[in-house]
């Protein structure tokens, strides 16, 4: 991975992140979060070493979202959506996938630090960190973001939408 300040056009490479994938930042911008190698791992945007967290299995890497809290939700291969520390610990499971059930990706956090949306096959959905169940909140053909001061970016047969929350 290269990095390069936004007031700047040098770029400099993040040492030790060779073969990166799904690059995604913590809430303070101080970290950067990645796959590679079968491992979710984590290195200061201003360099260093990389810091391993957990496993992540390598067959499909599908995005992460990083929690104010440091809480980290990833979906890595088909199993569904996992959690971990930002400081590292084993990884727990939030959402299994069943059999036949499409693949849960790209989480992302929404402003509470507890709720986040997930996309699975054709849809949108929402959950919390704490619930097992979650929400349908409409279709779409990509994972969605929230954008202040209140809306949702998607995409929806080739078109890039947005709608309020």
């Amino acid at each position: 991975m290269w990095v390069r300040s936004l007031d700047s056009l040098d770029v400099r490479p993040l040492t030790g992140t060779e073969g990166a994938r799904g690059p995604f930042w913590s809430t303070d911008s101080r970290w950067i979060g990645f796959f590679a190698a079968g491992k979710l791992a984590k290195v200061a945007a201003s360099g260093g070493a990389p810091e391993l967290l957990c496993d992540a299995p390598q067959t499909a890497y599908a995005g992460g979202t990083w929690g104010p809290d440091g809480t980290i939700v990833f979906a890595a291969g088909f199993v569904g959506l996992s959690r971990v520390s930002s400081a590292g610990a084993d990884r727990s499971a939030l959402a299994n996938v069943s059999p036949g059930e499409a693949a849960h990706r790209f989480p992302f956090f929404l402003p509470d630090g507890r709720h986040f949306l997930y996309q699975q096959g054709s849809a949108i959905f929402v959950t919390a960190l704490d619930s097992p169940t979650s929400q349908r909140l409409l279709a779409a053909d990509s994972g969605a973001i929230y954008a202040p001061p209140g809306y949702l970016l998607f995409v929806r047969q080739g078109d890039a939408l947005r709608t309020t929350v």
